[in-house]
């Protein structure tokens, strides 16, 4: 029961309360997590422009995979010079 609990990730007294209900035929509750609407969204303007800014930061190849087209930013870019060239855009 333990790795039921940690897989689906609900406690052992939501678990028991799921189970009762089943037992008892009654409703089963639907999953309410993750469903709320209130989240603060960012605007598609601001999206676009950071989407641009790292298009232009400097990236390179990992040394890990030879053969990934992946390019990871490099090193040297920093949140501090990166959020710069975002505020002067």
């Amino acid at each position: 029961m333990k790795v039921f609990e940690a897989a689906f990730r609900i406690s052992s007294r939501r678990f028991n309360r799921v189970l009762a209900k089943k037992q008892e035929n009654r409703m089963m509750p639907t999953d309410q997590r993750r469903k709320q609407k209130n989240h603060p969204r960012v605007a598609e303007k601001i999206k676009e422009s950071l989407c641009r800014l790292v298009g232009r930061l400097q990236k390179h190849k990992s040394h890990y995979k030879d053969k990934s087209k992946v390019k990871y930013l490099s090193p040297g870019v920093y949140k501090i010079d990166a959020y710069q060239l975002w505020t002067e855009e």
